[in-house]
């Protein structure tokens, strides 16, 4: 005796949002009865991207020193050729970090900051259905005396304080995108030199995006340091960086 296949008879469901009754088939016997109309399940799918994008911005903004928070790319001290340099770059397999090299006053941090949202949002990729949750991106800043200070710190005679050094710098170790300013303004101590080429390294390995400001080269970074450390370090910064030599106010 032929049976007749239920889960194929069209069924009228109504729309949570608009309301509106459709038609809809089942197509398998575990098939959930549909929330929303076709054209309100986009939008819904819109809209959780949105708030991906919203809870990005306000992890940098959280994270972003008050000063550069106020950036002002209209401001006429503001190094508008360098953010023009600055804003189309893309991390790719082979060059996934970017330098800026220069002097005091030039605006790197300031485009290094506003760089970090261009990258963290690009990272967010609209979902397919609603059920699928959206991965936010891991986003860390640090400068190179904050990161001497978590090296000193990870030898503390405190645990809490070791507990919360080592906590920090395994999050920027793995970090999605990672922004390091002034680099080389740390003291290369041995234990400095050994964290510093770690996190690198790391980096380097993984191919994870990192965005880093200094006043002077690579070689100079590594000065003080072991050649244990100081050529590989200097090497994995020259090959895995597209550098911009800022030498002057408006590049």
């Amino acid at each position: 005796m032929h049976m007749k296949n239920e889960s194929n008879e069209p069924k009228l469901v109504a729309c949570y949002t608009c309301e509106r009754e459709f038609n809809w088939t089942r197509k398998g016997y575990y098939e959930v009865e549909p929330e929303y109309c076709d054209p309100c399940y986009r939008t819904q799918l819109q809209n959780k991207y949105q708030d991906a994008i919203v809870k990005v911005r306000e992890r940098i903004l959280k994270i972003t020193p008050t000063r550069f928070k106020e950036t002002d790319s209209k401001h006429d001290d503001f190094n508008v050729k360098l953010w023009q340099h600055v804003k189309p770059w893309k991390p790719t397999k082979i060059i996934p970090w970017l330098g800026l090299i220069g002097a005091t006053g030039l605006s790197k941090t300031r485009c290094a900051y506003l760089l970090l949202t261009e990258l963290a949002v690009n990272r967010i990729k609209p979902p397919k259905e609603l059920r699928e949750n959206i991965q936010l991106p891991q986003i860390e800043v640090i400068n190179a005396c904050q990161f001497m200070d978590l090296v000193t710190a990870i030898y503390s005679e405190y645990r809490h304080k070791k507990h919360n050094a080592n906590d920090v710098l395994n999050r920027i170790r793995h970090a999605n995108v990672l922004l390091i300013d002034d680099l080389g303004k740390q003291r290369n101590t041995p234990a400095v030199s050994s964290e510093l080429f770690t996190l690198l390294n790391y980096r380097h390995e993984e191919n994870l995006t990192t965005v880093w400001t200094a006043n002077i080269n690579p070689e100079e970074i590594v000065s003080g340091m072991t050649s244990d450390f100081a050529a590989p370090l200097a090497g994995r910064l020259r090959e895995c960086s597209h550098i911009i030599n800022v030498t002057e106010p408006k590049l």
